[in-house]
């Protein structure tokens, strides 16, 4: 309610529609945990890649089915599931999967790394859904800031906070 109430009269009607839209027609949002994901987090994100490719990254051959991002995520979610950190949800309609959102959490701040959805959905704005489930699930959890990641059109209503950071790379001569 508190994110809600911080949004737009336009917001919170749009997100609210969209909600009942999804329930409405049998899509549901299966968060895995931590204590569910152990060894089998490689089966969970077999089932993100199979979204991917239904997705416009996928579709576009920009997303985590990706060679590099494959390995990229191969490496991080294991460690994020041992530290006891990574968070996902995925929307599903009769036990297929539509769409997925995850990322990595430390103390109250959680990052949001990647976030796709079958693009013959988008009527659905799955998108949207999946952020706003994942708020409202860490919103009870404790957690208290939501990391957008980098600046793009599309975070800017869904973000309160901007703020800007610098990598440095130090080479040795």
């Amino acid at each position: 309610d508190g994110f809600l109430g911080r949004r737009t009269a336009h917001f919170r009607r749009s997100i609210r529609r969209s909600i009942k839209r999804c329930s409405m027609n049998g899509i549901e949002f299966e968060f895995v945990g931590n204590e569910v994901l152990g060894e089998n987090w490689e089966d969970h994100y077999e089932r993100a890649l199979r979204v991917e490719l239904r997705s416009h990254k996928g579709l576009s051959e920009s997303g985590i089915d990706q060679p590099g991002m494959q390995e990229f995520y191969r490496l991080m979610i294991p460690r994020l599931v041992r530290r006891g950190a990574f968070q996902l949800i995925f929307a599903r309609r009769d036990g297929v999967d539509l769409g997925y959102l995850f990322g990595g959490r430390r103390a109250s701040v959680f990052r949001g790394l990647q976030m796709s959805f079958d693009e013959s959905f988008r009527s659905y704005a799955l998108g949207n859904v999946l952020q706003y489930k994942m708020i409202e699930f860490l919103g009870g959890s404790g957690c208290e800031l939501y990391d957008l990641g980098s600046d793009m059109e599309y975070k800017r209503r869904w973000g309160e906070n901007e703020f800007n950071t610098v990598s440095l790379g130090i080479v040795q001569a």
